[in-house]
């Protein structure tokens, strides 16, 4: 067949193994590598260990793939990690980058009193996607969060 790149012909053939098995977790390798390699959380989350098989490692490898073009639906905000995960529509990296006022790195979109940073991050995203669109001057992104924060504490205060 002469491939020119195998290698990232492999990796693009195990990145769809591993898309599988995001969408598909009756998929029969998806169970047996749950069960013994990442029982207690997600693919996604899943960790390297010194007892991990070539199979494994390499599926490892290519969910990298897959999380780089990755990014978050809300939906109902269970699942998706404030700080950590990709869930804001502006490039580069689509994470908070700057601080999180009194919001552990942990927090969910949708834990208690966590909604109204997260509604208010949102406000402030797309006031500032407006504001440039319009030619007027606007918040940079790294600050995006703080701005949300004070305005969410002047909310709260008064």
């Amino acid at each position: 067949m002469g491939f020119k790149e195998i290698e990232k012909f492999n990796e693009a053939l195990l990145a769809k193994q591993v898309w599988q098995m995001i969408h598909n977790p009756e998929f029969l390798c998806f169970r047996v590598f749950k069960a013994r390699f990442f029982p207690n959380c997600s693919i996604l989350d899943a960790k390297d260990s010194n007892s991990s098989s070539y199979a494994w490692k390499s599926i490892l490898g290519a969910r990298d793939v897959i999380r780089k073009g990755m990014v978050w639906c809300i939906g109902d905000g269970q699942t998706v990690r404030i700080k950590e995960d990709k869930w804001l529509p502006v490039k580069p990296s689509r994470v908070i980058l700057s601080s999180l006022p009194s919001v552990m790195a942990e927090a969910k979109v949708r834990d208690e009193l966590r909604m109204e940073m997260f509604a208010t991050i949102a406000w402030c995203l797309w006031n500032r996607q407006n504001a440039l669109h319009f030619g007027r001057p606007a918040h940079p992104i790294a600050n995006i969060s703080s701005v949300a924060g004070a305005l969410l504490q002047d909310f709260i205060a008064s």
